[in-house]
């Protein structure tokens, strides 16, 4: 695979562990274009697990938007919520 596809799911996986989930989405849909373009089979192993991770990209995306619109309704801050909870587990 070229240099120039891996970059975009280089950066797919990046905006995923940040949590921009638009981005990821994104960047591996790009990607799996570019594959197209260059005729790598779609029943690949690699086109397939791409395939995988724009799935669940596009999965939490649509998780986080129900959690975010779910802590409008109850009036709580959604993103506070989740640093408070991030911090009790140790995590950052």
């Amino acid at each position: 695979m070229s240099l120039f596809a891996q970059d975009y799911e280089a950066k797919g996986d990046a905006a995923i562990k940040r949590g921009d989930y638009s981005t990821a989405i994104e960047n591996f849909e790009a990607q799996l274009s570019y594959m197209k373009f260059k005729k790598v089979d779609v029943n690949s192993r690699e086109y397939l697990m791409l395939e995988k991770k724009c799935s669940k990209a596009t999965e939490c995306k649509s998780l986080r938007s129900k959690a975010a619109s779910i802590a409008k309704k109850l009036n709580v801050d959604y993103y506070d919520v989740l640093s408070k909870m991030s911090k009790s587990k140790g995590d950052e």
